[in-house]
């Protein structure tokens, strides 16, 4: 017995000892230079008093958002509004996956923030860079083209399950992210910088490192510049039982009422930090619950200084505070959606997705696309018959997204490249310069049909056939399309058809000159609908 008391004894003082050495790394120099960077403090951002900053309550949604998500959401916060009468703003971290777009456009153009949460809802603490790269980027793409939200619209991140490592924040770094929430924040032993429910961290930069806890996430281990953490505070009770962070785990209403005013008054009485409130909508089916927050809600904003805010508009706030004398104009002009500030820094450079370098035997009607850059106003693209850009076919600007239609380039032709993002800084440095060739004998046109098309891929005809064959395919929404043929070991042969198309049906045709005989497989991608077929090409 008195072996196991020693060695907990000296596995606690190994922990301690551990904790002490991650605590005491947090060293943070003020830089009153810079709008865009703030050690973590407990005190307000711009010398404000408690009684003069205005107390921010921020609820947001993790996950899909769709009809039934979205009614137990509607059930709490639909007539929450602020002081000024104009709705209350969250913010969505959102999923591709089971997600409606009709219902994210609405409820974009009604002033709420959509953050992203990765493509896949599938990454963890083992996840390399390359593969959160891809998450990050494929959502981002997502979000822009197909549901409209402009690059400048998407600033933060919370990653599933909140589970974090070294390579993600390098992938936010890389992708360039004004604001990440991942990070549980505790009343730690040793203080940190929280000294309690009263005296919770301020979101601050990670300049310097992180200024929490870190005791469930895996915390930046070298600086990521510029990078706002906002952290998940936990709820505690009076007598600092820790209820975790998000999705409160309280099973009786009655606690859960007198969290949210403890939590709340700690604050309002406190040092004013942001009451987080955040949640997974489908944790909300119980309308005793839906009903203790929106009566909460509607009690807290009659109170002098006290306001709803997405989770940008508390950064855009950190970056340049105003008092509550001036908090109701600052909403009024849509501070909190980031149109009060001026542009952090010049864009970063873009990644170029397709036409896939060095492609060849391309249709001459190209649809180009390429990531999203955060931060971007409008990209500018060029292609050009040469590397040197001395032969300028196209030199056009882009607002609204990272795609760009080009029809009929001259055929059996090379051509290059590039593109720039843009901001009221300037332009950014130009994309690496990819290539593609085009090749003149294949072609896609529309057909007559009265049927209503469905996704479809016909047999091609003839088969086996000698030279040329065709086949038909449908497609039920626009939707970009690509048809590509492989030969036997899997390899591209070529690229039949990548370009937007209209709901229709069509026909496309190969024409085989230069082709080895040999069976042949051609697959139709368009959304989320692929199929493949096989033909033999005989000579």
């Amino acid at each position: 017995m008195r072996n196991f008391i020693l060695s907990v004894f000296l596995q606690i003082c190994t922990l301690y000892s551990i904790t002490q050495s991650v605590y005491a790394q947090y060293v943070c120099e003020p830089n009153n230079n810079s709008n865009n960077y703030r050690c973590a403090s407990i005190t307000p951002p711009g010398e404000l008093s408690p009684g003069e900053t205005p107390q921010f309550i921020m609820v947001t949604f993790d996950d899909a958002v769709n009809s039934l998500s979205q009614s137990f959401i509607d059930s709490f916060m639909v007539d929450i509004r602020n002081p000024n009468g104009l709705v209350a703003p969250r913010t969505y971290f959102i999923n591709k996956a089971n997600t409606q777009i009709e219902l994210v456009q609405r409820l974009y153009e009604a002033g709420h923030e959509f953050a992203n949460h990765t493509t896949t809802h599938n990454t963890g603490i083992e996840t390399n860079f390359e593969d959160w790269l891809r998450e990050l980027h494929e959502i981002n793409f997502w979000l822009v083209n197909e549901v409209g939200i402009p690059s400048k619209q998407i600033t933060g991140f919370r990653a599933p399950f909140l589970a974090t490592n070294e390579t993600m924040w390098r992938a936010l770094d890389k992708v360039g992210f004004l604001y990440d929430s991942s990070v549980p924040e505790k009343i730690a032993t040793p203080i940190v910088v929280s000294e309690g429910p009263d005296k919770y961290v301020w979101p601050h930069t990670l300049d310097n490192g992180a200024g929490l806890s870190c005791f469930a996430n895996l915390c930046p281990e070298e600086p990521v510049n510029g990078l706002w953490e906002i952290p998940l505070w936990t709820w505690v009770d009076s007598t600092n039982f820790d209820y975790g962070a998000m999705d409160p785990s309280i099973s009786s209403v009655e606690v859960f009422k007198e969290l949210l005013e403890f939590n709340f008054m700690q604050r309002y009485t406190g040092n004013r930090a942001p009451l987080g409130i955040y949640l997974h909508a489908g944790q909300m089916w119980q309308r005793e619950r839906q009903q203790a927050i929106k009566d909460f809600l509607q009690e807290k904003l009659d109170l002098p200084g006290v306001w709803v805010i997405n989770m940008r508009g508390v950064v855009e706030w950190m970056r340049n505070p105003v008092s509550i004398n001036e908090i109701e104009n600052w909403f009024q002009q849509e501070c909190h959606l980031g149109k009060c500030s001026e542009d952090i820094s010049i864009p970063k450079e873009v990644g170029l997705l397709f036409p896939v370098n060095h492609s060849v035997k391309l249709r001459s009607d190209r649809f180009f696309g390429w990531n999203v850059n955060l931060n971007t106003d409008s990209y500018d693209i060029q292609i050009s018959r040469n590397r040197e850009f001395s032969e300028i076919l196209v030199d056009d600007s882009v607002l609204e997204k990272t795609t760009y239609e080009f029809n009929n380039l001259p055929g059996s032709t090379l051509y290059f490249w590039r593109v720039r993002a843009r901001n009221s800084l300037g332009a950014g440095e130009w994309s690496s310069v990819w290539e593609f060739t085009t090749d003149a004998i294949s072609s896609v046109s529309s057909i007559e049909n009265n049927l209503f098309p469905e996704f479809s891929l016909s047999q091609n005809y003839p088969n086996p056939f000698n030279a040329t064959t065709s086949f038909e395919f449908s497609i039920p929404e626009n939707n970009l399309v690509v048809i590509k043929i492989y030969d036997v070991a899997g390899s591209l042969v070529t690229e039949l058809v990548n370009t937007r198309l209209s709901e229709g049906n069509y026909k496309a045709r190969w024409d085989t000159n230069g082709i080895a005989s040999g069976m042949y497989t051609y697959t139709l991608r368009a959304g989320n609908f692929s199929l493949s077929k096989k033909l033999i090409l005989i000579k």
